[in-house]
This record gives C-alpha cells, structure tokens and sequence, in this order.
C-alpha cells in the first residue's frame, strides 16, 4: 500500500469520530464553524457593486466577520469583497456574502461569511490571530510560552 492509500484509509477510520467532535465543537460555538476574535483598529473596506466603503472590523474568524458603519442598502444576500490589513502580515481580501444584519442602540452590523479563501489568506488570518494573542496576553502579563507556538 502506497503512502496516499495508507493516507486515505486512515482519514476514512478516522472520519466519523472527528465528525462526532466537529459537531460538539459546533455545539460549544454557537454553531459556528470556526470561533470569532474581536480586533479592533484594524482598516478595512467592503466594495459591493461600484462602492468601496470604509467599514469597521468588529471580529472574524477563518469563515466570516462582523463588519460596522455600513449604509442601510447593504443588505442580506448581497455579495462583495472584504479587504482588512492584518498587520503585520498583509492584506486579506476575500469574497463573501451578507448573512446576517442586526442593529442595537442605533448601531448597524453585518455579518459576512467567506465564500472563496485562498490558502494565502487562511495562512495570513492564522498568523495574525497568533499575533493578537500574543499581544493580548503580554498585555495582561501572561507572558506566551514558547512551547504554546
């Protein structure tokens, strides 16, 4: 048996019990997918259509985010292009979709789920929420082990 069959056959012995954990995992996270981080101050924009709008990155995760300050013609089920600099590693930009649109206290979100991801920007995410775990914990005074990483 080559390397690929072995490779194959032990993902397949394998498939169900992840599956059984992927779906408690989802459980714990609200049914999401991946777990969201709030950021704050990073620049981002969504273009729709002819629009290149200056939005506000409230949180995201390797599927989606929470984007602010969009206009009210921004609705659910409309498509677009997310570009947010995620210092120091560069810059996400990804297709997605509106989901979701909530308001509190006069303030308007959007929920965006990714639709197309490239390896780079998956890679680049990761990197970057590392980063930001590791700023938010020296912040606290938690030094991040090396073995953490």
């Amino acid at each position: 048996m080559n390397t690929w069959d072995t490779l194959a056959a032990v993902r397949e012995r394998f498939s169900l019990e992840n599956a059984k954990a992927d779906e408690k995992a989802r459980e714990k996270l609200g049914m999401r997918k991946e777990p969201r981080y709030t950021v704050r101050g990073v620049p981002a924009t969504f273009i729709i259509g002819e629009q290149e709008l200056a939005v506000g990155l409230r949180n995201i995760s390797l599927s989606g985010a929470l984007l602010a300050d969009l206009p009210e013609t921004v609705d659910v089920g409309q498509s677009g292009v997310l570009t947010a600099q995620l210092a120091p590693y560069g810059t996400l930009v990804v297709a997605c979709d509106v989901v979701h649109r909530s308001q509190e206290d006069g303030d308007t979100a959007v929920g965006v789920r990714f639709s197309m991801v490239s390896r780079e920007d998956i890679n680049r995410m990761l990197f970057f929420l590392h980063h930001q775990w590791e700023q938010t914990m020296a912040r606290e005074g938690n030094p991040v082990p090396v073995e953490s990483w």
